[in-house]
C-alpha cells in the first residue's frame, strides 16, 4: 500500500526539458536588444534595438551594456514577455513582469539579480550558464517577498549553474531540476512538487552572513531521482520521495517530515552524523526503505514512520514519543537504531503487503505504550513480523496487541515474537483485557479476537513464555479454547404507567 511509482509529473518536465540551450527564437514580432544608450530604464525607448520600449509578447536580450549595472523597469507591472535572456551580470529593479516562455542566463561565470517579482504566464524553461547564479530578489530581501510566482504552471531549470531564492516561491505547480542547483536561503510557501533529477541538488541553507534565516519548504513535497536535498539548517518539507541522498551536513541540521497523507516512499539514503536530527511526521506518514548511514536522532513526534527494510547504523537513536489527537507509531521492520518508545506505538504491520524482521540494538518500552503485531500466517518474516534483538530489551509492561485478521494459527502452533539476545526485562499485558489488565507472568494464558467460525469461537487463546529458545525469546502458543460461555439471560419485568 506504499508502493511509490514515478509521478507523471516527472515524464511532463522531462518532455519539457529536452528544449535546446541554445536561446529560444522568438514567438513575439520583436526581440528588442538592450543598448543603454539613453539612460538605465526600461521606458526610454532609445535604450533598444531596434528603438521602442517592451510590450506584451516582445522577447528582450540584455547583453554587455549592462554589465555591472541595475536596470530599471519602469515598464508596466502588467507587462509580459515571451523570453528574457542575459548575456552578462546585472541586476534589475523596479516593476515585476510576467513570463510565457523562457529566462536564459547565457553567459558563464555572471551572476543576474531579478530583484522583482517574476510571474510565469505558462510553462516556460529557465537556463542558467556553468558557473552563473540566478537570484531571485536581493539577499536581506523581508520576509515574505515574492521572487516567484510560479501559479498553477511548471517551470523547468535546465544548465549548470544554479538558481537561489533569496525570497518566496510561490504556486502549486511542477518545479523540475534537470540540471544544476536550487538553493533556498528564505522560508517559501510554494505548495507544488519539486523533482530533482539525477546529478543535480536542493539546498535548504542559511545566509553565509548569520543573519539566521533558512531555507524550508513546509508545503512542498520533493521527489527525488538520484539526486541530493541538503538540510543544512532548521527546515521543513512535506514529503520526500524517489531515490537519492538527503545529506543532513551541519551541527544545526533539524529535518522536519510533515508526511504525506498517502504515505511518501523514500528508497534513497539519510546521511549526516549527530547532533543532527529527523523529526517525523505530524498528521501524515512518510516510509524509508534505503541503506542510510546517518548516526543522528530520529525522532516521531505525531503521525507514523514507515520502514519497508530500510536499515541504520546501530549508532542512529530513535525515540516515539507522541500520544495527542496523532499517536506517534514507528511501524514495519528493518534495521533500526537504538530504539525507545515513550507516549507511543511500535506497530509490527505489512508494510505493502510484506513483513520481515524488525532488528533493534536496545529497545526500551516506557509503561502502557503498545506493541502491536500483525498476523497473515504463522512463519517468522513472511506471516508475520518478528523482533529480533542484538542487546538488552525492556518491556516495562507494555501492553501486547495481536491482531490475526483472518488467518487462525492452530492448535499448538508456536510464534515466537522476540529472538532476545539477553533476558528480558519486565513482562507484558494483553491489550485486550483494558486499562486496568494484568501483567502477563511467565507462563500465563490469555485471550485475543478471533475471527468468527473457528470451532464455533469467536476468541483465541495463548499461553505466553519469556523464557523460549535459548532462555530469552517470548513466544507464545495457541490453546485450544474452551466450551463458549454459557449466556444467561435476566427477566425485565415492564414498567407499569401509573395515574
Amino acid at each position: 500500500m506504499h508502493r511509490w511509482k514515478l509521478p507523471a509529473l516527472i515524464l511532463v518536465l522531462l518532455a519539457f526539458a529536452t528544449i535546446s540551450e541554445a536561446p529560444h527564437s522568438a514567438h513575439a514580432a520583436t526581440t528588442r536588444t538592450w543598448t543603454g544608450a539613453v539612460n538605465l530604464n526600461w521606458n526610454t525607448a532609445g535604450n533598444w534595438n531596434p528603438s521602442g520600449v517592451p510590450v506584451d509578447g516582445d522577447s528582450v536580450f540584455i547583453g554587455a551594456p549592462a554589465f555591472g549595472k541595475t536596470l530599471n523597469n519602469d515598464r508596466p507591472a502588467s507587462l509580459v514577455l515571451a523570453s528574457v535572456a542575459f548575456g552578462t551580470s546585472t541586476t534589475i529593479v523596479g516593476n515585476g513582469f510576467g513570463v510565457s516562455n523562457s529566462l536564459q542566463q547565457g553567459a558563464g561565470n555572471a551572476d543576474v539579480t531579478l530583484d522583482i517579482p517574476i510571474t510565469l504566464k505558462a510553462d516556460i524553461e529557465v537556463i542558467v550558464a556553468t558557473n552563473s547564479r540566478m537570484f531571485m530578489r536581493q539577499r536581506l530581501s523581508p520576509m515574505g517577498t515574492v521572487g516567484l510566482d510560479m501559479g498553477s504552471h511548471s517551470l523547468v531549470k535546465n544548465g549548470a549553474g544554479d538558481i537561489e531564492f533569496d525570497s518566496d516561491l510561490v504556486g502549486t505547480g511542477g518545479f523540475g531540476v534537470q540540471t544544476g542547483e536550487v538553493s533556498f536561503i528564505y522560508p517559501v510557501t510554494f505548495g507544488g512538487t519539486i523533482v530533482l533529477l539525477p546529478g543535480t541538488r536542493a539546498l535548504l541553507t542559511v545566509l553565509g552572513n548569520g543573519t539566521g534565516f533558512c531555507g524550508s519548504a513546509p508545503n512542498a513535497s520533493f521527489a527525488l531521482s538520484s539526486a541530493i536535498l541538503s538540510a543544512a539548517c532548521v527546515v521543513s518539507i512535506k514529503s520526500v520521495k524517489g531515490t537519492g541522498e538527503i545529506e543532513m551536513f551541519s551541527d544545526q541540521s533539524r529535518l522536519f517530515i510533515a508526511g504525506a497523507g498517502g504515505g511518501a516512499v523514500f528508497d534513497g539514503k539519510f546521511t549526516g552524523a549527530a547532533p543532527s536530527t529527523i523529526i517525523c511526521c505530524s498528521n501524515g506518514g512518510q516510509t524509508l526503505r534505503g541503506t542510510s548511514t546517518f548516526t543522528g536522532g530520529i525522532f516521531v513526534n505525531s503521525g507514523a514512520l514507515y520502514f519497508g527494510g530500510a536499515r541504520f547504523p546501530a549508532a542512529s537513536t530513535i525515540t516515539v514519543q507522541g500520544d495527542g489527537q496523532f499517536r506517534a507509531s514507528l511501524v514495519g521492520y528493518g534495521t533500526f537504531g537504538d530504539t525507545i518508545i515513550t507516549g507511543g506505538d511500535l506497530a509490527l504491520s505489512a508494510i505493502n503487503d510484506q513483513f520481515g524482521f524488525a532488528r533493534f540494538p536496545g529497545l526500551q518500552f516506557a509503561p502502557n505504550d503498545l506493541l502491536d503485531f500483525e498476523f497473515q500466517g504463522g512463519t517468522a518474516g513472511t506471516g508475520y513480523t518478528q523482533i529480533v534483538m542484538t542487546g538488552q530489551i525492556v518491556l516495562d509492561s507494555v501492553y501486547l496487541r495481536l491482531d490475526f485478521g483472518g488467518y487462525v494459527p492452530p492448535v499448538g502452533q508456536n510464534l515466537t515474537l522476540i529472538k532476545g539476545a539477553t533476558a528480558l526485562l519486565d513482562t507484558m499485558k494483553n491489550f485486550y483485557d483494558g486499562q486496568n489488565a494484568p501483567l502477563l507472568a511467565e507462563g500465563a494464558t490469555f485471550t485475543v479476537p478471533g475471527p468468527l467460525g473457528d470451532s464455533g469461537n469467536s476468541s483465541l487463546k495463548f499461553k505466553i513464555t519469556y523464557k523460549g529458545g535459548a532462555g530469552h525469546d517470548v513466544i507464545i502458543t495457541r490453546l485450544a479454547s474452551g466450551p463458549p460461555p454459557v449466556t444467561t439471560y435476566k427477566r425485565i419485568l415492564p414498567l407499569l404507567a401509573r395515574d
